[in-house]
């Protein structure tokens, strides 16, 4: 028969193994992390420098969510700008060919061109980011231009009454740039306001001031325009006169493209500013990480020699459970 002294001593030795064991997964979890695994037994309860550290890292991540998406943004605008460009610089590299080729064929294919390059430059400019319309202003929960079709129906309507080239450009020029004219009430669907600037960061703030009301993305559209439709033969354009028009847009084409340059650098100091935001964010983030380890580290050295003892006397424990066990089948064995 066991003895009220050994089931006592059994008793004692199951509680003290139990809780060296709990302080052995903890102590091996400090050794391999360099972290307490007891925060407020660590920081005697007092919480509140780390929860200062925790709030702003909260804080950078909020921001680090804003700037990517700003990003994104500001990298959709520029490819969209991008392509207007390149639309403009191939139709200003064919437009030559009228005095090279038949002037039919070259009409024709100049003026699928320019069809094309319309309808590249809406969808461009139609561009979005997370469901969110890039050229609309304050109004970016839909499409910021009607499709292109719809577009050049309107135009072809409000201005084939003309007779001459001369007129042509300046009906297009009223269409796409008066007040109130044709492309505020037909083409554009974004905002009047620009978007409101988004804060990137402590005091720091991004704004994205391009829309496709402004006067130098219409006047691209105006462009691409007149070059779609110039072989329509509602206008009833000789082929002298077809000459006449494309040679007038050739240096519009060029004055264009210089008003895009203008548009990227003035996107491309936006990109530049938000690229120092988020760099200066990502080191405050870094800094704060190693605050909050720093403020939950421990020593090393201590704490692998806790869980030497720790381990000891595990070991002890043990060889004294097993001496118990061994007396106690012998005494019942008798």
């Amino acid at each position: 028969m066991q003895s009220i002294g050994n089931l006592t001593q059994r008793f004692v030795l199951r509680a003290q193994t139990s809780s060296l064991k709990s302080e052995l997964v903890e102590l091996s979890q400090e050794v391999a992390t360099g972290q307490t695994s007891d925060k407020a037994r660590f920081l005697s309860g007092d919480f509140n420098a780390i929860a200062d550290l925790q709030h702003s890292l909260k804080r950078l991540e909020s921001y680090r969510l804003v700037a990517a998406e700003t990003k994104l943004a500001l990298d959709t605008a520029g490819g969209a700008l991008s392509t207007l460009y390149s639309f403009s610089s191939n139709l200003a590299e064919k437009l030559p060919l009228l005095s090279e080729t038949g002037t039919n064929i070259a009409v024709n294919a100049i003026a699928a061109e320019g069809l094309q390059a319309f309808q590249g430059a809406v969808s461009a400019l139609n561009s979005n980011t997370a469901g969110r319309s890039v050229f609309g202003g304050a109004q970016f929960d839909q499409p910021v231009l009607a499709p292109s079709d719809e577009i050049l129906t309107a135009v072809r309507e409000q201005i084939e009454a003309v007779a001459t080239p001369a007129e042509y450009i300046q009906s297009l020029d009223d269409w796409f740039s008066a007040p109130g004219g044709g492309f505020e009430t037909v083409a554009y669907l974004g905002s009047d306001n620009f978007s409101e600037p988004v804060n990137v960061g402590d005091d720091v703030s991004v704004g994205f001031d391009l829309k496709a009301d402004q006067s130098g993305i219409r006047k691209v559209l105006r462009d691409f325009a007149a070059i779609a439709l110039v072989a329509d033969p509602a206008f009833g354009f000789s082929d002298a006169d077809k000459t006449q028009i494309f040679e007038t847009m050739l240096p519009e084409l060029a004055d264009s493209r210089n008003t895009l340059i203008d548009m990227q650098a003035q996107l491309g100091v936006s990109q530049e500013y938000l690229e120092t935001a988020i760099a200066t964010n990502e080191a405050g983030r870094l800094a704060t990480e190693s605050a909050i380890a720093d403020l939950l580290s421990v020593d090393p050295f201590e704490t692998a020699t806790r869980l030497e003892n720790v381990s000891t006397q595990m070991e002890g424990i043990y060889l004294v459970t097993a001496r118990l066990n061994q007396m106690s089948l012998m005494d019942y064995l008798s």
